[in-house]
């Protein structure tokens, strides 16, 4: 009779929640109590707080709460994901009975997919059944596993009381294992180069060991953050920078650390960066013509003048010889076109300490073919290495072969002085007055006569001294 008022008593399914896994609670409780249709159950775990590999045991006490005795059928225990039950471990016991506590280990039924652990059969009608001042008590072990995160493990708990075969649902039932996980130490460097220039971007690295899961690494000048923090996959982070002003710099590296890893921080490192580099312009010379076989003189000009780095000379996106160095902002080629055709020459000065670089406009060479028979010339000219404001300086172009005819002009830069001068025996002097102080780049174009080539000299430089306004730079030579 006690037994049919139990199983009409059974009460409808209870339903609390889904599991949490690895999620913190409000408060990690290793016991919880239910009741439900006069029983009672209290289910526990021992030991509350464990670290990675250690065995868990839980325990579930089923009671009676009044005089009509009750029957479990089936007993199932939810366990937190990844945790792996210890074989052997589950057992009943029954307490209260006349020939004092029973206990039976026995075989779960384990369906890893739904974490849950089951016991059932007819062993516990036997004399296992809930009465006053007698008890039903199932434990069981599981191993956590050894790549649990840190943080609070929930569990839950069903049973079916005897007749209707009424499933009690308490899942979760709030009884928390708590896995710590001790972070391991961590070392972060910091590499630099020792030199920037403001305004030019540098690499920032950082080096994070071991190597973490995860995290973060914030670059700090100073207590100042430099940009964002950057995702510190691999252990190793880099960060593109561009320092806005010169000074001195301290850079650090401060990992935040992750799971299983603890965050660290740098040793500084200097890194000295220097004003921003002046601007340039470039500007290139070249003869407006010439044949193919014939040399002619590219000239480049840099300002304000540098006073290191290198002019590439190219047509179009081709080099043309190597680069040239820059001598107080000049930097001359002699180059022979092999084929014809309308050449685009440009200039580009690579930079150096202080000084950016740059790209001249392009000045066209139309390059003709050489006609059958002519005879390729050459040029040079000599001139005084200074002279004083005023006084008359003899310029003087020599053209070999010595036979050949025609006439010389002589310039100043891009400007002519004075008219053609004829070519006798090889040779075309000029007198002139500079009207300003200054370095002067002198040039002579010999014409070509007939069945001889055109050529054009490299420069002499003159400087002229006395009461001018010249800079005495090579600035101004090719504006004279």
């Amino acid at each position: 009779m006690r037994r049919w008022v139990a199983a009409i008593g059974a009460a409808a399914l209870v339903t609390l929640g889904a599991s949490v896994v690895g999620t913190p609670a409000a408060s990690a409780a290793t016991s919880a109590t239910k009741t439900t249709d006069n029983i009672k159950v209290t289910k526990s775990v021992t030991p509350g707080t464990v670290t990675r590999g250690a065995t868990v045991t839980y325990t579930s006490v089923f009671e009676d709460t009044n005089a009509v005795d009750r029957y479990l059928n089936k007993i199932t225990d939810v366990y937190p994901a990844g945790f792996q039950y210890v074989p052997g471990s589950a057992k009943i016991t029954a307490s209260g009975l006349v020939t004092g506590p029973s206990t039976a280990n026995v075989t779960p039924t384990v369906d890893a997919a739904n974490n849950r652990l089951s016991v059932s059969g007819s062993w516990l009608l036997a004399d296992r059944w809930l009465a006053e001042n007698k008890d039903v008590t199932f434990e069981v072990s599981y191993t956590v596993p050894p790549n649990a995160q840190p943080g609070t493990y929930d569990s839950g708990l069903r049973f079916d009381v005897f007749s209707f075969q009424t499933t009690q649902v308490f899942d979760p039932i709030g009884v928390h294992v708590t896995v710590d996980v001790p972070n391991a130490a961590t070392t972060t460097t910091v590499q630099v180069p020792p030199t920037a220039t403001a305004g030019q971007s540098v690499e920032l690295k950082a080096l994070v060991s071991p190597t973490p899961d995860g995290g973060t690494v914030q670059f700090r000048d100073g207590a100042t953050d430099i940009g964002a923090p950057v995702a510190a996959a691999g252990g190793t982070v880099t960060l593109p920078w561009t320092f806005a002003t010169g000074g001195t710099k301290s850079i650090t590296a401060v990992y935040s650390g992750a799971v299983g890893f603890a965050g660290s921080t740098s040793a500084a490192g200097t890194v000295k960066v220097g004003a921003p580099d002046a601007t340039t312009s470039t500007t290139v010379q070249a003869p407006a013509t010439s044949i193919t076989g014939q040399p002619v003189h590219l000239t480049a000009t840099v300002a304000p003048a540098p006073s290191g780095g290198t002019i590439q000379f190219r047509d179009g996106t081709v080099n043309i010889g190597a680069p040239v160095a820059v001598d107080d902002g000049v930097a001359t080629l002699s180059h022979t076109f092999g084929v014809a055709g309308a050449k685009s020459v440009t200039a580009v000065y690579s930079g150096t300490t202080g000084f950016a670089g740059s790209t001249s406009q392009p000045v066209t060479v139309t390059v003709g073919d050489r006609a059958p028979g002519d005879v390729l010339t050459s040029t040079t000219v000599t001139a005084p290495g200074s002279v004083a404001l005023g006084q008359a300086a003899e310029l003087k172009a020599t053209v070999t072969p010595a036979d050949a005819t025609g006439t010389v002009q002589f310039k100043v830069g891009a400007g002519s002085i004075g008219g053609p001068v004829a070519v006798v025996g090889g040779v075309a002097t000029l007198s002139h007055t500079f009207p300003s102080a200054g370095e002067k780049a002198v040039t002579a174009v010999y014409s070509g006569g007939p069945g001889y080539v055109g050529s054009a000299s490299p420069p002499a430089v003159v400087t002229v001294t006395g009461g001018g306004t010249g800079t005495g730079s090579l600035e101004d030579i090719f504006a004279s």
